[in-house]
Order: structure tokens, then sequence, then C-alpha cells
């Protein structure tokens, strides 16, 4: 068991834990897209002809 005590380093929150959930969970959404967007693009860069 877990015991917040004055000599502990950390004290988090609920709030703040909740916040850090949140931030994360908007940093991996964002990465999806961004990987989905880089996908894109390599496909895109795939399917132009070759110039010569």
């Amino acid at each position: 068991m877990l015991v917040n005590t004055p000599s502990s380093p950390v004290r988090t929150s609920p709030d703040t834990f909740e916040r850090i959930q949140r931030q994360i969970a908007a940093t991996a959404r964002w990465m999806l897209e961004l990987h989905d967007d880089i996908s894109d693009l390599k496909a895109a860069v795939n399917r132009r002809p070759i110039q010569s």
C-alpha cells in the first residue's frame, strides 16, 4: 500500500495525474496522425511517375 507521507519525494494529486494522462493521450493521437500523414506522403511519392 502506498502512503503519501511528508517524506515522499512526489505528491501527485488526482487532477495532476488526469491532466498528464490527457496530455499523453493527445500526444499519442498526434503521433498517429503524423504517422498516417507520412504513410500517405510515402504512397504519393511511390505513385509519382519517374522523370528522366
